[in-house]
């Protein structure tokens, strides 16, 4: 639990421009410390966010409520539900620049494209698709995913057809000589069978 005066000397030091990991340094507490703190005191996080001029986000949410039907005062950090974080994730990334926007867990893409998650993620690591990173969850542009989707698809379609091509003619192929070498074995039974008459 942090004093008063230790409050007023975080609240200085971050309107001063300086960082939580500094104002910690100061007071002589952890950064987890001064986290508790701000859950614990919804009126210290709000001096804190005002200091900082809206550079910090509040340590207290709004619980989007809708999924877990609680809709009380939650904290992002504290709540284990999965739907809630999602939902908070949406909340947050439903104001783009462009509010016309949508957006994509990883989930979706991999439904989409038709591949598994392993593989988004690799077409992450290699820049083929843009991830936006807003409250520790990856979240990829729809338009940007549809269009390399298009994409993908137009260049794999001739290539998946060629391919089919190659494979039924090899089957053939396989198919015929598997039947000259049943000729064979035939021919080769028919002669043993002779010499064993003799």
């Amino acid at each position: 639990m942090l004093t008063t005066e230790q409050k007023e000397q975080v609240i200085s030091v971050v309107r001063e421009g300086g960082t939580l990991k500094a104002a910690a340094a100061r007071i002589n507490k952890g950064e987890l410390a001064l986290r508790r703190e701000r859950f614990a005191d919804p009126k210290f996080d709000k001096a804190l966010v005002d200091a900082s001029g809206g550079k910090l986000a509040p340590a207290q949410l709004d619980c989007p409520g809708s999924d877990c039907g609680k809709p009380s005062t939650y904290s992002i950090k504290l709540c284990r539900r999965e739907p809630c974080r999602e939902a908070e994730t949406r909340r947050k990334l439903s104001k783009p620049a462009n509010a016309s926007e949508q957006y994509l867990t990883r989930n979706e893409v991999a439904t989409m494209a038709g591949v598994p998650i392993s593989v988004v993620n690799k077409w992450e690591r290699n820049g083929l698709i843009t991830a936006i990173v807003e409250g520790g969850h990856k979240m990829f542009r729809r338009a940007e995913v549809e269009e390399f989707v298009r994409h993908l698809h137009a260049i794999a379609t001739p290539v998946l057809a060629r391919l089919r091509r190659v494979l039924t003619a090899l089957r053939l192929d396989l198919e015929q000589r598997m039947n000259e070498l049943d000729g064979v074995e035939a021919s080769l039974l028919g002669l043993d069978q002779q010499e064993g008459a003799r």
